[in-house]
C-alpha cells in the first residue's frame, strides 16, 4: 500500500475528499505501480493529485474509483455516489456558510470569499479558447469571441445535427432564450458547445455556466462581474456579485452580442429564478422535459438518424471502417451519440472485431461500456446510468421500480393506460405502483427528469432507449 505523506494546503474539504480516496485505496490493497497500470496516469502524477493541495478532476476520480473496485461494478457505483458529495463539496468555486463568513480564520470571512472569487475569475480567465476554424458569417473585421467558462473542448468529429444547428441559428437572429432537451447520452452539451465555436464570430462575448448546482451556478456568474464592467464587483461577496451580474444583465441592451450558455440544468422551477432573461442568446441545455412548459419552443434533441450514426462512426474510426460494419454496431447501441463514440473509442484502442463486440455487448452491455474511456469531460454512460439510479432510489423509488418494469416490458412506446393495463399481470409491489395514478404520474416525471426515459406528457407515452434497457437488465441479472 502507498506510504502516504501529509496532506499539503490548507482547503478542509479537499482534505476531506483526498483523505476518503486515499482510503479507498488502502482498503482495495492496489500499489501506485498497480494503479499506473489500470489508470491513464503515471505513479507520480497519481501521488499528486492526492496530495491535498487542490481538488481532482473528476475524471480522475471515476478512474481511480474503477481501478480499486475492478471487476466490482456495484462497489464502483456505491463509492461513486458517496464521493460525488465530497467531490461537490470541495468545489474551489463555491458559496460560504454564514458561519464560515464569521469564523473565517487569520484571512476572515469576506477576505476568504474575494481571494476566491478572484481565483475564479484567474482560473476561467486562463480557459479561454481561441480557435480560429471556421468563422461564421459575421460583420467584416470583427474578431472571433473566446469561450469563457469550463466549456468542453470542440469535439474535432462532431457530425450529424445540421437541421438542430440551423434552427437555432435561425431563432438567434434576435435575443431570445432556447433550450436543448433530451435524455442522457444524446449530446446535448456537444451539441451547444459546436453552435458557440461555430458561430463565435457573432458574439463579443461567450461564457459557459455549468448549471446542474444552483450554487456553481452562481459562482460561475459571479465571476462573470469583471466582463460586463462590474469591476468594483471584485470586492463584493459571491451571492452580491452574482446579483450585480443579473441586474447588468437585464438592464438593457449592450454593444456586441453576448451568448450565456447554461448546460445541464436542472429543473425549471430550481435553475429558472438564476437565469437572466437578459439582452442577450440564452442557451439552455437540460435532461428535464418540464422545460418545454417554461420554453414553449423548446427543442428536443433525439438519438442519431442511422445516417448520422454511420457518417459519426466512419468520422471517428476513418474510412477504413465500412457502411455495413458502422451501421449494424449503431443498431447495436440505439444510435445513442455517447454510445457510439464509446464504442469507436473501445475498438480503437483494443483492435477488437465488430462482430465480437456487438455479441459482448449484447451478452452484457455494462460490462463492455465501463471499459470506455470518460470522453469530452463527460462520465461513461455506464456511470451517468449507475448515478442516475441512484438518485431515484433516494428521490423517487417508484421511478426505479417503473424503469425496470418498462425495461422488461420491450423498447417500444407505452402509454400510461398501457402501464395500468399491465399491472393486472405485474408482481404485487409493482402492480400498486401502475394502479395509483398519482404514483404512476410522479413516477413518470421523476425518470424524465433523469434523462433515462423519453416522455410526451402530450400523447401521454413514456418509451425507454433500448441501451437503457439493456443495462437495467443486465444490472437486475447480476
Amino acid at each position: 500500500m502507498p506510504h502516504w505523506a501529509p496532506l499539503r494546503g490548507d482547503d478542509p474539504e479537499v482534505h476531506a475528499l483526498v483523505e476518503a480516496l486515499r482510503e479507498m485505496l488502502d482498503r482495495c490493497g492496489r500499489s501506485l505501480r498497480e494503479l499506473a497500470t489500470l489508470m491513464p496516469y503515471g505513479r507520480s502524477t497519481i501521488s499528486d493529485r492526492l496530495n491535498g493541495q487542490t481538488r481532482p478532476d473528476w475524471e480522475f476520480v471515476v478512474d481511480l474509483c474503477k481501478a480499486c473496485h475492478n471487476p466490482d461494478r456495484q462497489g464502483v457505483d456505491r463509492h461513486l455516489a458517496y464521493l460525488r458529495d465530497l467531490w461537490k463539496a470541495a468545489d474551489p468555486v463555491r458559496e460560504r456558510s454564514a458561519t464560515e463568513h464569521e469564523d473565517g480564520g487569520a484571512e476572515g470571512g469576506d477576505g476568504r470569499l474575494v481571494r476566491v472569487l478572484h481565483e475564479a475569475i484567474n482560473e476561467l480567465q486562463q480557459r479561454m479558447t481561441a480557435e480560429d476554424d471556421e468563422p461564421a458569417a459575421s460583420a467584416p473585421g470583427r474578431p472571433a469571441a473566446g469561450i469563457l467558462g469550463p466549456a468542453p473542448q470542440r469535439n474535432a468529429h462532431f457530425a450529424g445535427r445540421t437541421d438542430l444547428l440551423a434552427e437555432l441559428r435561425r431563432r438567434f437572429s434576435a435575443p431570445s432564450t432556447q433550450v436543448l432537451y433530451g435524455m442522457v447520452g444524446v449530446g446535448k452539451t456537444q451539441l451547444a458547445a459546436e453552435y458557440a465555436y461555430r458561430y463565435r464570430s457573432l458574439y463579443r462575448m461567450i461564457w459557459w455556466v455549468p448549471a446542474e448546482d444552483p450554487g456553481w451556478l452562481r459562482a460561475t456568474l459571479a465571476a462573470l462581474a469583471p466582463h460586463v464592467g462590474l469591476q468594483q464587483a471584485s470586492s463584493l461577496l459571491i451571492e452580491d456579485a452574482f446579483r450585480a451580474v443579473l441586474t447588468e444583465l437585464d438592464a438593457g441592451p449592450r454593444p456586441g452580442r453576448r451568448l450565456l450558455i447554461f448546460d445541464d440544468a436542472g429543473s425549471p422551477a430550481s435553475i429558472s429564478p438564476l437565469i437572466p432573461r437578459a439582452h442577450a442568446d440564452v442557451l439552455i441545455t437540460s435532461r428535464d422535459p418540464a422545460w418545454r412548459t417554461d420554453v414553449a419552443d423548446a427543442l428536443l434533441v433525439g438519438t442519431f438518424s442511422r445516417r448520422e450514426s454511420t457518417a459519426f462512426l466512419r468520422e471517428l474510426a476513418g474510412p477504413e471502417f465500412g457502411t455495413a460494419d458502422a451501421q449494424r454496431l449503431a443498431e447495436a447501441v440505439g444510435d445513442l451519440p455517447l454510445a457510439l463514440q464509446e464504442m469507436a473509442a473501445f475498438r480503437d484502442r483494443t483492435g477488437v472485431g465488430v462482430d465480437d463486440l456487438i455479441r459482448n455487448l449484447s451478452a452484457c452491455p455494462s460490462r463492455v461500456l465501463s471499459e470506455s474511456d470518460p470522453i469530452g469531460g463527460h462520465l461513461p454512460l455506464t456511470a451517468d446510468w449507475s448515478l442516475s439510479a441512484i438518485w431515484l432510489e433516494a428521490s423517487c423509488p417508484d421511478a426505479l421500480d417503473l424503469l425496470r418494469f418498462c425495461a422488461t416490458a420491450g423498447t417500444g412506446r407505452l402509454s400510461w393506460s398501457d402501464l395500468t393495463a399491465a399491472g393486472e399481470g405485474a408482481g404485487e409491489k409493482t402492480s400498486a405502483l401502475l394502479s395509483d395514478w398519482y404514483r404512476l404520474v410522479r413516477a413518470v416525471q421523476e425518470l424524465g427528469r433523469a434523462g433515462l426515459a423519453q416522455v410526451d406528457p402530450a400523447s401521454q407515452t413514456i418509451r425507454v432507449h433500448p441501451l437503457i434497457a439493456a443495462l437495467v437488465m443486465d444490472e437486475h441479472s447480476s
